[in-house]
């Protein structure tokens, strides 16, 4: 539960800034410590003002939940009713796994953007790179000083502003200033 614990607080925006002592609490066997993780972890999963709609159709078009998600026991993680539930969940939603031909017909006519945070243990701004490469996206732009889901993240005016943009007029060039003048207001 600890590891897992520690894989899910990467994701979160400041995570990485508390890692090194968590891990340490972890090797020490420290009970406060794993206490501690879990609770940052749970308290920050809920509130994060990630969209819950955005995970689902990730998750549920970018894998086939009736066989990727089959049950392994030697990773307990998933149980039957995790993965049961996911099923449910998509087939509720109407998402379906979306198959690669169906994906290389889509990158021809949807256009999109890709955000990397520079700090981001989790999804390093080298992956999105290359999906951004991989799906043919007008621009990849890695945000300095930020870390995991930093395209969601609803206190950055400055993607918030370019996200706004681009979904205004997708073929539009992009002012990119505000990240460059965020990253020097950070460093003061």
């Amino acid at each position: 539960l600890a590891l897992y614990g520690l894989h899910l607080f990467l994701y979160y925006k400041r995570g990485y800034l508390l890692f090194e002592e968590i891990v340490q609490g972890v090797h020490d066997q420290d009970e406060n410590s794993m206490i501690m993780l879990m609770d940052e972890v749970y308290k920050h999963y809920t509130p994060s003002g990630f969209s819950n709609i955005v995970h689902w159709t990730t998750g549920c078009q970018e894998q086939n939940v009736s066989s990727d998600y089959d049950f392994d026991a030697r990773f307990p993680v998933y149980n039957r009713f995790d993965i049961e539930s996911s099923q449910h969940i998509c087939q509720r939603m109407k998402l379906a796994y979306i198959r690669g031909h169906e994906f290389h017909a889509m990158r021809e006519t949807v256009p999109a953007i890709v955000f990397s945070g520079e700090l981001d243990p989790i999804t390093p701004p080298a992956y999105g790179a290359a999906l951004a490469r991989d799906i043919g996206a007008l621009g990849h732009f890695v945000v300095e000083e930020q870390s995991h889901g930093v395209a969601f993240d609803r206190d950055n005016a400055c993607v918030q502003k370019m996200l706004t943009a681009f979904l205004a007029d997708p073929q539009q060039k992009l002012n990119t200033a505000c990240l460059r003048r965020d990253a020097k207001a950070a460093q003061k």
